[in-house]
C-alpha cells in the first residue's frame, strides 16, 4: 500500500477498479489468497480525515477482496492512533508535525485491531498459507509443506505463466497453540496505569480475599482490562461469591467478546451458584458455545459444556464432551471424573430395555 487516503481510494471506486485489473492480470482468484504489505493507515490533510474513516474503507477493501473468494494475510497486525501516534519515529508522523500542532502522543498497545475477523493469518487455529506462482523449481523453506495446484495458470492479458503452488506452514506458541487476536490484544494491552500496580500485587497475594481486594481496585483503574476483569471474576469464585462473580464475566464478555475465556468463565460462574434456574443454564450453554466457536474445542471449555449438559439433564450429550475434553488433551483428576459422573448418569437414568 501506498501513503493515500483510502477513504477517498475507496469512495471514488478507484480502488474496486484497480482491484478487478489486477485479478484480471494475476493469478490471484485462483489462489484464493494474498499478502498485502505496508497496508498501513495513512490519515488525508486535504480534507482532513479521521483515523476511524481510514480504517473503515480499508475494512470495505478487506471486505471487497473477500467478497471475491481471496482471503488476505499481512505482514502484521496494524494498530494505529489518530496522526501515528503509536510511532513516534515513523516518516509520516513527521510529516504531520508540519501540519499538526501539537501532535497527540501515545503507545500502540492503546490502539484496538480494528481488522478483527478480516485478516485470518494467525486467527486461532487456521494454518498459514501463501500462494506462489513459479516456471521453475518448486519454492521449499524448512518447516514448509508445498503442493502443486491440478493445473498451471495462463492468463490472456498476462505475460504470467507458471505452475501455482500452496505453501503451507504453522506458527506454533510455546503450548503449540495459535492465540486468537483477540487474546493477543488482551496480552498486550494487560493492566494500565495505576491499575497495573494493583495487578501485580493481586497476582503475588497470599490468599483469595487479598486477591480479590487487589483485583477490585485494579478494575477500578482500568475498567477495560480483560486481565483484570477475570482476575476479579476468578478471586470472586474462589471466595464463595459466584453471582458476583458471574456479574464480571458478563462485562467481560461484553468487552471482549472475541476471547474464549471470558464465555467459558461466565458459564463456569453459573455453574457454580447454588440455585440455577433452566433459563440460566441454557445462558451458561450458549456461553460455551460461544467460547468453543473461539478457541476451536478447548479442553477446558469442553469440560465446561459437559458440565453445563451434565446439570441441564442432558447426560449424552454431557458424555460426549467429557470424552472430547481428554481427546483434546485434558488432564489431571476432574477430567476423568467428570467423564466417569456421565456414564454412571445414563446407567442410572436411561430407560430400562
Amino acid at each position: 500500500g501506498y501513503k493515500v487516503s483510502y477513504k477517498g481510494y475507496y469512495e471514488s471506486g478507484l480502488f474496486q477498479k484497480n482491484w478487478d485489473r489486477f485479478c484480471a492480470v494475476t493469478p490471484v482468484r485462483e489462489s484464493g489468497t494474498v499478502h498485502l504489505d505496508n497496508f498501513c493507515i495513512a490519515q488525508s490533510l486535504g480534507p482532513r480525515t479521521s483515523v476511524e474513516e481510514e480504517d473503515a474503507a480499508r475494512n470495505n477493501m478487506l471486505d471487497y477482496i473477500q467478497s471475491l473468494g481471496i482471503d488476505v494475510t499481512t505482514e502484521y497486525t496494524y494498530r494505529e492512533l489518530q496522526w501515528r501516534a503509536d510511532s513516534p519515529e515513523h516518516p509520516i508522523r513527521r510529516f504531520y508535525g508540519t501540519a499538526i500542532s501539537p501532535l497527540p502522543d501515545g503507545d500502540w498497545r492503546d490502539a484496538p485491531i480494528r481488522t478483527l475477523g478480516r485478516i485470518p493469518a494467525v486467527a486461532r487455529k487456521e494454518r498459514f498459507s501463501r500462494m506462489v506462482l513459479s516456471d521453475r523449481s518448486p519454492p521449499s523453506a524448512p518447516g514448509m509443506d508445498v503442493a502443486a495446484l491440478p493445473a498451471s495458470f495462463t492468463a490472456a492479458q498476462s505475460p504470467m505463466t507458471g505452475q501455482l503452488y500452496r505453501c503451507t506452514f504453522t506458527l506454533p506458541m510455546k503450548d503449540g497453540a495459535f492465540p486468537s487476536f483477540a487474546r493477543a490484544e488482551w496480552d498486550a494491552r494487560g493492566t494500565k496505569g495505576k491499575g497495573a500496580r494493583w495487578a501485580k500485587s493481586a497476582r503475588k497475594a497470599a490468599d483469595s480475599a487479598k486477591a480479590e481486594q487487589f483485583w477490585a481496585r485494579a478494575v477500578k483503574e482500568d475498567p477495560d482490562s480483560g486481565e483484570a476483569l477475570a482476575g476479579l471474576g476468578r478471586a470472586l469464585l474462589a471466595n464463595g461469591k459466584a453471582a458476583t462473580a458471574e456479574k464480571v464475566f458478563s462485562k467481560l464478555r461484553k468487552k471482549w467478546p472475541g476471547e474464549a475465556e471470558g464465555h467459558r468463565l461466565f458459564a463456569e460462574a453459573a455453574l457454580a451458584r447454588k440455585e440455577h434456574s433452566a433459563e440460566k443454564l441454557e445462558a451458561a450453554l450458549d456461553a460455551v458455545e460461544d467460547a468453543a466457536s473461539l478457541d476451536g474445542g478447548a479442553p477446558e471449555t469442553l469440560l465446561a459444556e459437559s458440565r453445563v449438559r451434565f446439570a441441564l439433564g442432558d447426560f449424552e450429550g454431557a458424555l460426549v464432551a467429557a470424552e472430547e475434553a481428554l481427546a483434546a488433551g485434558g488432564r489431571g483428576e476432574e477430567y476423568r471424573k467428570q467423564e466417569e459422573v456421565c456414564k454412571d448418569a445414563l446407567v442410572v437414568f436411561s430407560p430400562l430395555d
